[in-house]
């Protein structure tokens, strides 16, 4: 049985396209505030602009999110709106925080955490659209706002809990738009007010790696994955997430986190000292304490696990902090390595929490027939 304690809530998915780890970038993720979507490094501040997630962006402006999102829905599907078309970033936001909008699973107050389930599952399709002047159709999106939600909605059993919809970009020329559309789902999900907030441990290593070397051990010369990135899915694991990721930073859900600091800090983002990692002058292991550690330098799997478990630790007591946050959104270990020749560790973090439904809500689905 897998065990996560997340939250029970899905409206973060109303403000971005979720996380699909096998699609991360391997680049440091875009600072995005509150009615400012300026990519890092330029000026631009159009909705959908980002250089990870083209068009699935988009803050609605200010106002209340849900009722934006209803308002918008019904315009939508107004019957002077049959004929019309709509900006990408605009019109993805309709089809994603629509479909969870709708299938928001409303728990007790009292029990707002994922405490188990049996499995998750995912189902996946592609979408092409055709684009009048670079922008949506109305139509189109209508169609595959209904046709998901039927689809949700035949999935959803008595064992079956949606998790999120997921819309992401693929690519774009002048006359279409390709997009990937993805479910996923918990199956016999337990909830549970309890939230055991213990310092979670790693699990253990398996085999010494090198300080800054893609190998599969130390001695050998067979590429495998590098000792710090086995460090990052360690931590991941031990760390609770929320079930329902905000990538967005809009309305402050998300906050950014580096132990690298400047020039790496920036935007919302706040530092946490990581000079007990390797290549920092606070290592844990007296020979990791130079700021020119080489690559090849061989990790013990003792000292592996401890490097991981102190990760663990430092963002275990600002996720304690339960006022403030729900969990680990995004999580990456990056080594630096100036000129190839050194090396030292550091990591990127996004720590998440989610917002609640107004109070007495009625969930408006201008698309069904009542």
């Amino acid at each position: 049985m897998k065990k996560l304690f997340v939250s029970a809530l899905a409206l973060s998915s109303l403000f971005i396209s979720c996380e699909k780890e096998s699609l991360i970038p391997e680049t440091e993720p875009s600072i995005i505030a509150p009615g400012n979507l300026t990519q890092r490094g330029s000026g631009s501040n159009s909705f959908g602009v980002s250089e990870e997630y083209p068009y699935e962006i988009y803050d609605p402006g200010e106002g209340e999110a849900y009722l934006l999102l209803e308002e918008g829905l019904a315009n939508l599907f107004s019957e002077e709106a049959s004929d019309g078309n709509t900006d990408i970033a605009r019109g993805i936001w309709y089809f994603e925080s629509g479909i969870n909008y709708a299938h928001i699973t409303e728990q007790d107050p009292e029990n707002p955490y994922l405490k188990d389930y049996d499995e998750t599952y995912s189902k996946e399709r592609s979408i092409t659209l055709d684009l009048v002047e670079g922008r949506l159709q109305n139509s189109d999106i209508k169609a595959e706002i209904i046709r998901t939600y039927n689809d949700v909605s035949n999935e959803i059993n008595a064992e079956t809990m949606l998790q999120l919809v997921d819309v992401q970009f693929h690519s774009i020329d002048a006359n279409k738009i390709s997009l990937s559309l993805i479910e996923r789902y918990y199956v016999n999900a337990v909830f549970s007010s309890a939230s055991p907030w213990s310092p979670p441990t790693v699990d253990p290593a398996s085999k010494d790696k090198y300080a800054g070397l893609f190998k599969e051990k130390c001695g050998s010369t067979m590429n495998g994955s590098g000792s710090w990135k086995d460090a990052q899915r360690r931590v991941k694991r031990a760390l609770p997430h929320p079930a329902y990721v905000n990538r967005s930073k809009f309305n402050s859900n998300v906050f950014s986190f580096n132990s690298f600091g400047l020039p790496h800090a920036a935007g919302n983002t706040r530092h946490l000292d990581g000079t007990y990692l390797p290549g920092h002058p606070n290592a844990l292991f007296i020979a990791h304490r130079t700021n020119t550690l080489s690559p090849s330098v061989c990790l013990l799997i003792s000292e592996q696990n401890a490097y991981a478990q102190a990760m663990v630790n430092q963002l275990h007591a600002v996720l304690g902090k339960r006022n403030h946050w729900d969990g680990v959104a995004w999580f990456r270990v990056d080594k630096s390595t100036p000129f190839n020749q050194y090396v030292n560790w550091g990591y990127y973090a996004d720590l998440a929490t989610w917002p609640t439904m107004p109070n007495n809500h009625n969930i408006t689905l201008p698309w069904v027939t009542k």
